[in-house]
């Protein structure tokens, strides 16, 4: 198990070791080329976003955030209110965090 969830959340965006790295330097960090949340129509998860991450009572690193479960917005996105809040258990895979929605 991973013992600073800081540090490795911050592995999500950067380049390679993020031990010594200066966090203030843009080029200590690297965008993914595809995004670690996206929309899954199969199981009603549309526009994935606003999310924080906590560690849940075992110890495990959970993201909260938040989703639209319709498809179609009708009127400006920006006032409907239909978002609902989700938990995810962040797993470990070579030291690397997978995210997955199953």
């Amino acid at each position: 198990m991973q013992t600073d969830i800081i540090l490795r959340l911050l592995y999500l965006f950067m380049t390679g070791s993020y031990c010594g790295a200066d966090l203030l330097d843009p080029l200590s960090w690297k965008k993914e080329r595809y995004p670690v949340l996206a929309s899954d129509p199969s199981i009603e998860v549309y526009e994935p976003g606003h999310n924080s991450f906590t560690v849940d009572e075992e110890g495990n690193d959970i993201l909260v955030y938040d989703v639209r479960k319709e498809s179609i917005i009708e009127g400006d996105s920006l006032y409907n209110p239909n978002r609902h809040t989700m938990l995810m258990k962040i797993k470990w895979e070579n030291g690397r965090p997978v995210f997955n929605y199953k």
